[in-house]
């Protein structure tokens, strides 16, 4: 049942994405109050320190990548939903299988878009000025043509955990 409503929630979560650019706020406490209370009546106190630290986990690993703009916050907040629901290894798993698609996604639409040469060129001269300056400034800039919904790949890979796959 908790995976209905794991599937539910990210299903909507991408649907809003593609709508809006955004994951809204309230999606994400629906997602992760009811991830709490399956994980309470499932498993006791157990199941709500399961919660907590399947919630966490993707803060504490993505959090680097929201410090320079490279992922957004409904982003993460969605990993945190997905870890409410799954525990700590299971959300590793989704995650990394999440940026594994997404790669895959970016790589074909840079090919697509002809724009793979100037994103990698971006990404040095990025690289190149942090170095130089020592100082931060976001990684997007003002070109969109470079960015999808992140959240479509995680979807992808919440289907296949609950699938069985992992």
């Amino acid at each position: 049942m908790s995976s209905l409503f794991l599937l539910a929630v990210t299903g909507a979560a991408v649907l809003w994405d593609i709508r809006t650019g955004k994951v809204p706020n309230f999606l994400i406490a629906a997602g992760l109050g009811t991830a709490s209370w399956f994980r309470l009546t499932e498993l006791g106190i157990f199941g709500f320190w399961r919660f907590l630290g399947g919630s966490a986990l993707p803060l504490l690993l993505l959090a680097v990548l929201f410090y320079f703009r490279m992922l957004g916050a409904g982003d993460i907040k969605l990993f945190c939903v997905i870890g409410g629901f799954l525990g700590t290894e299971r959300v590793f798993i989704c995650m990394a299988l999440s940026f594994l698609m997404g790669a895959v996604i970016s790589l074909v639409l840079l090919i697509k878009r002809r724009i793979f040469k100037a994103r990698v060129l971006y990404f040095f001269a990025y690289i190149g000025k942090l170095y130089q300056t020592g100082k931060y400034s976001p990684y997007r800039g003002k070109a969109r043509e470079a960015e999808f919904c992140f959240t479509l790949p995680v979807f992808f890979s919440v289907l296949l955990c609950v699938g069985g796959v992992y």
